[in-house]
């Protein structure tokens, strides 16, 4: 889902300016020109580079499209069913939940929809 800017606050992650963002059209911005675009899929990377040890810091591409091979080949299934029946009664609906660590975001999503979570936010390194 993607954030919604009446509801999330979210501050400037570039060296200590910490300024609220504020959402204008694909993009979040701060007072002081920084921005950040909303990627096609909904996400918003707030990630910078040059505030981490690693150059490339997340997961790299192959370790992206091993993961998605996964999904695709139904061994995601199982832990999702596990996740949904972990959790369907413990998100009031209409709730809403963080998914830290959400990788591209398809578990939440799957945990949204069956739990019928008015909202929900992913978080992730990569």
């Amino acid at each position: 889902m993607n954030p919604d800017p009446a509801t999330l606050i979210l501050r400037c992650t570039v060296r200590s300016c910490v300024a609220p963002l504020v959402a204008t059209n694909s993009r979040w911005a701060c007072a002081a020109g920084h921005s950040f675009d909303v990627a096609s899929e909904g996400y918003l990377n707030l990630l910078q580079p040059h505030d981490k040890h690693s150059l490339k810091p997340g997961d790299s591409r192959n370790a992206s499209q091993a993961r998605r091979s996964l999904y695709d080949a139904g061994h995601f299934f199982a832990l999702q069913e596990s996740c949904v029946r972990l959790l369907a009664n413990r998100i009031p609906s209409p709730g809403a939940f963080v998914d830290v660590g959400c990788g591209d975001g398809a578990l939440g999503y799957a945990i949204s929809r069956a739990c019928q979570a008015a909202r929900h936010w992913g978080v992730d390194l990569s």
